[in-house]
């Protein structure tokens, strides 16, 4: 588990338990990441990275981030779940579907998947959403193959 001497400048553990990793910036504490770990080995996150008012960014780069939800995690980590409805991954992934891309292309070309590729886990599912999810989203899951570290 990570704590409070791992956090980068600007950064802070608003909470951590071996199943729960919250980190805030430390000015802007509605910019987080946040990440809960079932019994299963799935990580299910999500991240804050601007507010969609003012177009504020945390201070902090992203990998730096996924780099440290890994550590805290670790090996029990099974697959990664991510939801996306707005910023980086689902631009990206919208855009790629424009293109052309396969929906498989497109979840495996974002900036998530290059993070979650340098850790192990190289298949992606996207998971078909319910009735009930807001239209402009989509799920996918990050799987750790079993040669990975």
């Amino acid at each position: 588990m990570i704590t409070d001497a791992d956090m980068p400048e600007g950064y802070l553990l608003r909470a951590t338990t071996a199943e729960l990793l919250v980190i805030v910036d430390a000015e802007h504490p509605d910019l987080l990441l946040d990440g809960e770990l079932d019994d299963r080995g799935d990580l299910v996150f999500s991240v804050k990275a601007v507010d969609s008012e003012t177009g504020r960014r945390g201070t902090v780069q992203g990998w730096v981030l996924f780099d440290l939800r890994v550590c805290h995690f670790g090996g029990r980590m099974r697959s990664i779940t991510a939801f996306w409805t707005s910023e980086t991954n689902y631009e990206m992934f919208r855009k790629l579907l424009a293109e052309g891309a396969t929906i498989h292309e497109a979840a495996s070309n974002t900036w998530t998947a290059t993070q979650a590729q340098r850790h192990g886990f190289l298949a992606v599912i996207v998971i078909p959403l319910t009735a009930t999810s807001p239209k402009d989203s989509v799920m996918v899951k990050f799987i750790r193959t079993r040669n990975a570290p």
